[in-house]
């Protein structure tokens, strides 16, 4: 995805200003690539929540009880006491993954901002109230207004 957009950056240096259908393609790939990450974050917070209602249940059992594990697709036989850290050590590495993933989220938002603010892309909305409002351009200046679809 961000081959596209290096593509995007390169052709609008050798050839100027890009057309607003270019503009709004990549501002478009831009959003798809927030939208992913939001969707990996809901997902990984998913499986979070699973493995601490399997450890808060496991807590309660005895250690030497055995259990089942699923490891890449294989269930396995283990105790209790070694599925236990396994778990935690599981969750908190998810938990880092998910913060690395809102930094990450946080600064295609940003790129986002700084990008429809450079192209001057304003969002189509079902919203009629929103059609009424025109910008004001300043005498003189050339203002390219490109809509996004939602």
């Amino acid at each position: 995805m961000a081959t596209s957009l290096s593509s995007f950056n390169n052709s609008a240096k050798t050839k100027g200003a890009p057309t607003p259908e270019q503009a709004a393609a990549a501002f478009n790939e831009l959003r798809q690539q927030q939208r992913l990450l939001a969707s990996r974050i809901s997902e990984v917070e998913m499986d979070m929540k699973e493995h601490d209602l399997v450890i808060e249940v496991l807590k309660g059992v005895d250690p030497n009880r055995k259990c089942y594990r699923m490891i890449g697709g294989i269930l396995v036989e283990r105790t209790v006491d070694v599925v236990l850290p396994g778990l935690a050590t599981s969750r908190d590495k998810m938990k880092e993954y998910t913060d690395s993933l809102r930094g990450n989220l946080e600064t295609k938002g940003k790129e986002l901002v700084a990008f429809r603010e450079k192209y001057n892309i304003k969002i189509r909305t079902d919203d009629p109230k929103d059609e009424k409002e025109e910008p004001s351009a300043k005498s003189g200046e050339r203002q390219a207004n490109i809509l996004a679809s939602v």
